[in-house]
Parts: C-alpha cells; structure tokens; sequence
C-alpha cells in the first residue's frame, strides 16, 4: 500500500480538487484510504476519489525533443547499415561534432 506520494522534482505537478485553495506539500493515503495533502499544521482531505500527477510542459517537451532524436538517429543508423555513403557521413557527422566540442572547451578555457 502506498502511504506517501512526495516528490523534489521539478518536473512533476499534483492536481487534485483542493479545499480553500491549493496547498503545497507532502500527498499521503490516510488510513481510510483517502487521499490528502499537508496543509502545514493538519491534513486536507481531497474531495475527490483520484488526483493527478502530471509531469510539467517542460518535462513533456524534453521528452518529446528526446524521442524526435532518438527517431532520427534510428533512421540514419538504418540507413547507414544499408548505404556505405551514408555510414561514412555518419562517422564524419561524429567526428565533426567531437571537433567541435574539442574547439568549444579551448575557446570557453581562453575566454
């Protein structure tokens, strides 16, 4: 059984429909089984039978930035096992982005 729902990201919200506002705060299963929130000196009970924990439009962008990468990298490496010139773009492709990062670091050291 769940006894606490807490999290320190920054990435996570809590929703639920919040008596005299929203207070902020540890999320517990009380022993009725109940959800509730730590309003700071007692507990508020959510009138409601769920709540949502949602992760933050930043998060889901993040996410969705990763998921279009990973695709495009999976569709070039397809096309490289297929295609010798577009495996020896890929290799160059990395090995132009480690030159880069090379500059980058020296040009951030002098600066």
């Amino acid at each position: 059984m769940i006894n606490n729902i807490h999290s320190n990201s920054r990435y996570l919200t809590v929703y639920g429909p919040y008596p005299n506002g929203a207070p902020s705060g540890q999320v517990r299963w009380n022993s009725q089984g109940y959800l509730e929130v730590d309003a700071g000196t007692y507990w508020i009970p959510l009138n409601t039978q769920s709540a949502q924990i949602n992760l933050t439009s930043e998060a889901e962008l993040l996410l969705e930035w990763v998921r279009d990468k990973r695709a495009e990298e999976q569709r070039l490496q397809a096309l490289a096992n297929q295609h010798p010139a577009v495996a020896d773009a890929v290799e160059q492709l990395k090995t132009a982005e480690q030159q880069l990062k090379t500059v980058a670091a020296l040009c951030e050291q002098t600066t």
